[in-house]
């Protein structure tokens, strides 16, 4: 993070920049210590802003009556969706959901809690979709409330940071405002992200030139703030407010995620009380502050990955995944991308109810007990389990 905010300070001092927005909530942390910097640098901060921004506060610049149908197709898997959810996720741009509407639908074939089967069916829905909920004049007006709330915000000379990029939110925002706003991220997602520069002229800045072993959800769950999502805006008289979506209970990730930010904090105001007066001379390139990092992301050790047991993820706007371990997804993404020659074939990218209400059980009820009351509860509700925590321990006191 302290290579980050550095290599930000670099950019805006090399172009010019005369605001940079962090976007939230990727970019709550790296704000602190990028004004740290600049304060300790420069004596004073340098003009940074805290941007409420999501995927889904900006819907209604997303879709509208021309691109309906093509960009939820690709916006959301289907597999992983139901009717219901649909409507849920693109409300500010829908009619209300009534018994008579759901009825329709249910005639149509849909029923609202069953998961799309296939491409073709989810296609057919969304064609419903818009013939039967649609509102231009709402998505309209929340289309409106975005760009105004943009343009207070975000100016021409200014750079907006986020932490991956596939091209998306950057080329909503620069829709919204009708101008090109630069963007800096962590780095660029491969051939859609080319593309979309090209076809909009996006003006990017990467912090890397290459794509990292674990870039994407787990990235994002260490360097975001805890509070919840923007969704969403509305107009009152003292200007346009943020909405936020109602925050799930995830005691363990909040303590673990504000705990290692505080350690990076920390870290930054030890390194700028010695060096801060000699930055000018201290040269470094963005793998050399970061490969310890993404090597701790790529093939963490049992111990310190245990750090996030009991943390909990979603991402259900894009990949579907309600409530699932963090560890289960980390493990099965290095599990794909092969970056464990042991492999985690247990980790399975499934929905487990069953495994989700054995982990809130232990959280509610056995967590803070001692070791041994611990494992016998693992031993009754998953062998498997208690197995691999067992040997873990063994190795450990070895």
């Amino acid at each position: 993070m302290f290579g980050i905010s550095m290599w930000l300070l670099q950019q805006v001092k090399r172009i010019g920049y005369e605001k940079v927005h962090f976007a939230a909530r990727d970019g709550f942390y790296l704000k602190r210590i990028y004004d740290l910097i600049c304060e300790k640098t420069g004596g004073s901060k340098t003009n940074s802003n805290y941007l409420y921004i999501s995927r889904k506060s900006m819907i209604p610049v997303e879709i509208n009556n021309k691109n309906f149908v093509d960009r939820i197709l690709t916006s959301c898997i289907f597999s992983s969706n139901t009717p219901k959810t649909i409507i849920n996720r693109y409300c500010s741009i829908l009619e209300p959901l009534t018994e008579e509407l759901v009825a329709k639908y249910k005639a149509a074939g849909f029923f609202m809690e069953k998961i799309f089967q296939n491409e073709d069916e989810f296609a057919v829905f969304i064609n419903t979709l818009k013939l039967y909920q649609f509102s231009e004049e709402k998505a309209e007006r929340n289309y409106k409330v975005c760009r105004e709330y943009l343009t207070e915000q975000v100016g021409k000379n200014d750079l907006i940071f986020d932490l991956g990029y596939s091209g998306k939110l950057h080329q909503y925002v620069v829709e919204a405002l009708g101008k090109n706003v630069a963007g800096a991220y962590i780095n660029m997602e491969g051939y859609n992200a080319i593309r979309r520069i090209d076809k909009y002229s996006l003006v990017i800045n990467s912090y890397y030139d290459f794509i990292p072993s674990m870039e994407g959800i787990v990235n994002e769950f260490i360097f975001s703030d805890r509070i919840p999502s923007c969704v969403g805006y509305v107009k009152e008289c003292s200007g346009i407010i943020p909405v936020f979506e109602e925050k799930a209970d995830d005691y363990i990730g909040d303590y673990v995620v504000n705990e290692i930010n505080r350690g990076a904090y920390k870290f930054a105001e030890e390194f700028m009380k010695f060096f801060g007066k000699r930055m000018d001379i201290i040269k470094f390139q963005p793998l050399d502050a970061s490969i310890l990092y993404e090597s701790f992301l790529a093939k963490p050790k049992s111990f310190d990955q245990s750090v996030f047991d009991g943390c909990v993820i979603e991402d259900e706007f894009y990949g579907g995944i309600k409530r699932k371990q963090l560890n289960e997804i980390w493990n099965w993404q290095r599990n794909e991308r092969k970056l464990d020659g042991r492999g985690y074939a247990e980790a399975e990218y499934t929905d487990n109810v069953y495994g989700n209400l054995k982990y809130e059980v232990y959280l509610q009820n056995v967590h803070k007990r001692n070791l041994i009351i611990k494992g016998l509860y693992w031993l009754c509700v998953d062998k498997e389990f208690f197995k691999k925590r067992l040997l873990e321990h063994i190795r450990k006191d070895k």
